[in-house]
């Protein structure tokens, strides 16, 4: 919360689920796709990962560092952010949606959260990717200390570089209600400011085996803005290993089965009804070259999909008519009365009237 007796409205945004949608939650446009994690053993160098990938066409590039810190019995950990990282951080995500979890900084603008081990642990159970607790607080410690920079090609200054969590503040103590503090990645804030998110079936992205499985979820949601009934999605193999980050495996046929065994996820957690895989090959040694998949999404997806770009849609103009503001491109304090009123109608699925303000008027509070 950013004012006494104020919320920022974006929020109110980001955690208002329909009630018949409560296993949703939301991914961070551009951010959510970012190849920040090891899809597989850690390497025997561990220096650096250097990376490059696209997003909406602009090629970027990327170099993570792994973490480094001393453990309570005096080793010493070097590792960089993997799929156990990557479950940690979407839990993290779902439990930010819920009502008044997100605090607002006035001064620097930080979007942080607040949290328990014992409710990470418990939610972790119930997704059936159970995780001990010294195991939870060192993949907490390794999204805090894995730097990540991130640069358009062709340009020098980066983009951002920082970690998922700039600030991860310990309790202390043993008890496993003790709260802990974590600040939201800068591009997860900016994300969140102006409304760049769309909502993602979590109880489904829990249920996808593979960490490219789920990294391969998010961008078909990113990407699926106009789906339909009949849309199909094509995509290169090379596309997926380089842009979620699998490119550094040494032998391609490893990687080409690891991309089948993320395509393949995807199937079984019934997001795709069927997809089609064509190899090409080297003319002459027959070698396989790459995989053009195309892939067609359940109904489900397609279902989810139209109901994501009309909340998304929605979200835009109810912003825009509450705060008097064309864009969302400052964080806009409401009164709480108001914020209630507000979640109220998003949680029983009403739109707010057409033409109309959805709230009474209040003064525009900007921080």
């Amino acid at each position: 919360m950013a004012a006494e007796n104020g919320t920022p409205l974006q929020f109110v945004f980001w955690e208002t689920i329909p009630a018949d949608r409560s296993g949703y939650t939301n991914t961070i446009e551009f951010y959510d796709l970012l190849p920040r994690y090891l899809f597989g053993e850690q390497p025997a160098d561990k220096s650096s990962l250097a990376r490059e990938f696209e997003f909406a066409g602009t090629p970027y590039r990327m170099t993570v560092t792994p973490a480094q810190f001393q453990n309570p019995d005096g080793t010493e950990t070097i590792a960089f952010p993997g799929e156990r990282e990557q479950i940690v951080e979407d839990v993290i995500r779902r439990l930010s949606i819920e009502q008044d979890r997100l605090k607002l900084s006035a001064a620097t603008q930080r979007v942080e959260f607040a949290f328990t081990i014992y409710e990470l642990q418990k939610e972790l159970r119930r997704v059936n990717h159970s995780l001990s607790r010294a195991e939870i607080k060192e993949a907490l410690k390794i999204l805090h200390r894995s730097f990540f920079e991130v640069t358009k090609q062709g340009t020098k200054k980066p983009m951002v570089s920082s970690t998922a969590f700039p600030l991860l503040s310990m309790a202390d103590s043993s008890d496993e209600g003790s709260k802990h503090v974590l600040q939201f990645n800068e591009l997860v804030a900016e994300g969140l400011k102006r409304l760049h998110f769309r909502p993602i079936d979590y109880e489904r992205l829990m249920t996808i085996k593979t960490g490219p499985g789920r990294w391969l979820y998010k961008r078909m949601v990113q990407r699926f803005t106009q789906a339909g009934g009949f849309l199909s999605y094509d995509i290169l193999a090379s596309s997926i290993a380089r842009d979620s980050g699998m490119s550094e495996r040494s032998r391609w046929r490893d990687t080409l089965k690891k991309v089948d065994r993320a395509v393949k996820s995807l199937e079984e957690a019934k997001i795709l009804d069927s997809f089609i895989r064509e190899e090409r090959r080297d003319e002459k040694t027959r070698k396989i070259l790459d995989v053009f998949y195309t892939i067609y999404p359940g109904r489900d997806f397609c279902r989810d999909q139209k109901w994501a770009n009309a909340a998304s849609n929605e979200a835009q103009e109810d912003f825009a008519r509450i705060s008097g503001q064309a864009e969302a491109d400052k964080f806009v304090i409401v009164p709480l009365d108001e914020a209630r009123r507000l979640r109220g109608q998003k949680r029983a699925g009403r739109q707010s009237p057409a033409g109309g303000s959805a709230l009474p008027l209040f003064r525009k509070n900007q921080s």
